[in-house]
């Protein structure tokens, strides 16, 4: 019995040695993305186009032309400025992908998707060796944590909205977060503080909370700059007036009044009393969508305070990981202005969680045996509940594929007949998993899903035989 638990022990040295190898740790690193990828691309390709997407595929009522061009985006998001929101930024990057069809934007969102989970790796363990095991991790989190996963990174308009306009906060970060590891200006400042000042005007530009979390973000990491002893850099300055801009500019459409006072003719209740349950909401939104990260969250700080050795790193990445954790609690706390919290709002906000659970977990000490037996259960564990959530999903994705591919067959075989006036058959009943983002067509044909399917198939109306 000894003889074969030297021969364990020696075989699972090997193996970590072997494991430990830089050239195989990069292999594994691309490995999980490459994964990553075809995973997500997938789902993707069996996403249906939905709702917003219908809508946003064709010119504003009443012409409801299919957009052809990019000029009619331009035209179509200056309209939608005036008349009923501030996202420009995300809403030119969802016509555009569904301007350019199905493929290449399924195509170009699973990219997006691994894109995140990498800016998310790279804010954390940048000045580090590569670390697969973190990479893993946070694509396990984001697969297995985020309540509304199809209405996020699936469905075209939302992964417009919450994946892409992520990423592009994030990334926006990385300057910002690389300058702690070199504590010194850059050569080139003058360009630099230019492309980030007009990067900032798009990051600031891209979704109202994340825009509030992202001011706090910077201007905790320049006061922890001056805190630390660090010069803050002109560029930090530029970016931040950019975000800054870019705020005020999505922030103070004249499209959010004018939808405010649509709905304030309906709403009985004073604005004071309104505002107190939407900041109640807002508690609770995050009690059913975060509390799970944020657990995650305060464990790593408990574990970083351990297994940290090195006393200034642990002092640093605390001080940034809270800085990040800062930035959701401000992020939910700010859709407390809006009447709704749905799933799909907590996206960002769990993203800047995932970024500082993140940020404690690489700078632990892995030479320690505890830390990687422990970090190898938990990924065998979350791998292990993820085949069974993504099979489930994908298996969802795939029925409601093929009933749609064959109910839009049938809209184009009645439209040849010269029927106007579509009835279907056929519903589904769902959604059953957080992967597919949608809501039946109705009896009604009144109903604005039915309305805006049939506009977007050039038919009279549309209604659904239940």
């Amino acid at each position: 019995m000894t003889t074969i638990q030297t021969k364990i022990r020696d075989a699972a040295k090997r193996l970590d040695s072997f494991t430990d190898k830089p050239s195989v740790k990069k292999f594994n690193l691309a490995f999980i993305a490459l994964c990553s990828f075809i995973f997500i691309y997938i789902l993707n390709r069996l996403h249906p186009l939905y709702a917003d997407d219908w809508m946003y595929s064709m010119t504003p009522a009443p012409l409801y032309e299919h957009i052809s061009n990019f000029g009619q985006i331009l035209q179509t998001q200056y309209e939608h400025y005036f008349t009923w929101g501030g996202r420009s930024v995300v809403h030119i990057i969802a016509q555009s992908l569904l301007l350019i069809g199905e493929g290449p934007a399924d195509l170009l969102n699973s990219l997006a998707f691994v894109a995140l989970t990498f800016v998310i790796y790279m804010l954390a363990n940048k000045g580090k060796s590569a670390n697969p095991s973190l990479l893993l991790g946070i694509n396990l989190i984001v697969f297995l944590l985020q309540p509304a996963f199809g209405s996020t990174c699936l469905w075209i308009t939302g992964s417009a909205n919450y994946l892409w306009g992520t990423l592009i906060i994030l990334a926006f970060l990385l300057p910002y977060k690389f300058y702690l590891n070199k504590g010194k200006e850059d050569s080139g400042v003058v360009l630099k503080s230019s492309f980030l000042f007009l990067f900032g005007i798009v990051a600031g530009w891209t979704n109202e909370n994340m825009g509030v979390a992202l001011v706090a973000i910077i201007a905790l990491l320049l006061f922890y700059y001056k805190q630390s002893g660090r010069k803050i850099p002109v560029w930090a300055i530029c970016g931040l007036v950019g975000v800054l801009i870019g705020c005020a500019f999505m922030i103070a459409a004249p499209g959010n009044f004018a939808r405010m006072d649509m709905m304030e003719h309906t709403n009985k209740a004073s604005r004071l009393a309104a505002y107190a349950n939407q900041f109640l909401a807002a508690l609770a939104a995050f009690y059913n969508y975060s509390l799970g990260l944020a657990f995650i969250f305060v464990l790593l700080l408990i574990v970083a305070r351990i297994y940290i050795s090195d006393k200034e790193k642990r002092k640093e990445a605390t001080a940034v990981s809270l800085i990040f954790f800062f930035g959701a609690i401000l992020a939910m706390l700010a859709m407390a202005a809006s009447p709704i919290f749905p799933p799909r709002a907590s996206f960002g906000l769990n993203m800047l969680i995932v970024t500082a659970a993140a940020t404690l977990f690489a700078q632990l000490d892995f030479s320690k045996q505890i830390i990687k037996q422990v970090s190898i259960c938990a990924l065998a564990f979350g791998l292990f509940f993820w085949v069974g959530d993504y099979s489930k999903g994908r298996k969802e994705l795939a029925s409601a594929y093929t009933t749609l591919e064959k109910r839009a067959e049938f809209v184009r075989k009645e439209k040849q007949r010269g029927v106007s006036d579509i009835i279907l058959s056929e519903p589904i009943y769902g959604p059953q998993t957080k992967y597919f983002h949608f809501f039946e067509l109705q009896a009604d044909s009144a109903d604005w899903h039915n309305q805006i399917y049939s506009k977007y198939y050039s038919v009279n109306s549309v209604r659904m035989e239940w």
